[in-house]
């Protein structure tokens, strides 16, 4: 009776260890790919950050140059001239050919 007793014991005893070795493989190799992507997306996050902060810093020179047509005149003569090849009456435009 002692002897069956404890093979019981015995078989309890690594029914309990198999589980507890079980549980923790599952666990650590479960938990793996949840890891790995919370990593990934902690990447994608900072490079949207990235990005947005480009597009503001974008957007701020774009504000800067609007707000500069639409107060200085000088601004307005200097695009009419550069995009427009607008002359004051008087002027003469000389072209020069781009070189390549």
């Amino acid at each position: 009776m002692r002897h069956l007793s404890n093979m019981i014991s015995r078989l309890s005893n690594t029914i309990i260890v198999t589980g507890c070795i079980a549980f923790t493989a599952w666990a650590v190799f479960g938990y793996i790919p949840l890891i790995q992507n919370q990593t990934e997306l902690g990447r994608q996050i900072e490079q949207v950050q990235r990005e947005i902060e480009e597009k503001e810093q974008a957007n701020e020179l774009l504000w800067l140059q609007v707000q500069a047509v639409k107060n200085d005149p000088e601004t307005i003569e200097r695009l009419a001239r550069e995009n427009l090849r607008l002359a004051r009456p008087g002027e003469t435009v000389i072209r020069f050919r781009s070189e390549f």
